[in-house]
């Protein structure tokens, strides 16, 4: 009987929707990111956290395209940047240990992990995006932005920015967290 090796998926550009893991692989194998994105869907019901993943240079999102998907294990490594897109809810239950930053463009995102969006890198957050986090969850970044209309940060996390906050929302802003830094916040 043949072996089949499958190495994983690397997503350069361009969006690569996949209805399950078995499309690209199952979970065996790397999933990188190196400036594509990855949407998910209807009904996908997977963890992507069971292989591993990883933000190149490039970055790379993650279209949850109206599904509620939860991860295990880390949202991944590497220098490159994490996006969030489409609606839905993204639950992150470890750390991360990417650099590149986050973006939060649409959604929800709920971190019950220290550090579940990456570490020391900047966070955005965009119109409409929603940030819950879990109970004495610790969040570390560069620099926190939020822009556009509604964007709302929830849970009694603490959210800490070396460089700071820079809040310029067009609408009200709801923020739950604890906000810490030595930089201070700008609206």
């Amino acid at each position: 009987t043949p072996t089949t090796t499958f190495w994983g998926t690397t997503i350069n550009e361009g969006v690569l929707q996949i209805g399950d893991l078995d499309q690209i692989g199952g979970a065996t194998g790397a999933l990188v990111f190196a400036g594509g994105a990855l949407r998910l869907g209807a009904g996908f019901a997977d963890d992507l956290s069971g292989r591993t993943l990883s933000f190149l240079a490039g970055g790379g999102a993650i279209d949850t395209n109206g599904v509620d998907v939860v991860l295990a294990g880390s949202l991944g490594s590497g220098v490159g940047g994490f996006t969030k897109e489409g609606f839905g809810n993204l639950t992150l239950n470890a750390s991360a240990a990417f650099t590149g930053g986050a973006v939060l463009s649409a959604g929800t995102v709920t971190a019950n992990a220290n550090n579940a969006l990456g570490n020391g890198g900047p966070l955005s957050l965009g119109a409409s995006a929603t940030l819950v986090l879990g109970p004495a969850v610790s969040l570390n970044h560069s620099l926190v932005t939020i822009t556009g209309v509604s964007p709302t940060i929830t849970g009694a996390g603490t959210i800490t920015a070396a460089q700071g906050f820079s809040f310029g929302p067009t609408g009200d802003i709801t923020v739950a967290a604890v906000l810490a830094g030595p930089q201070g916040l700008s609206k």
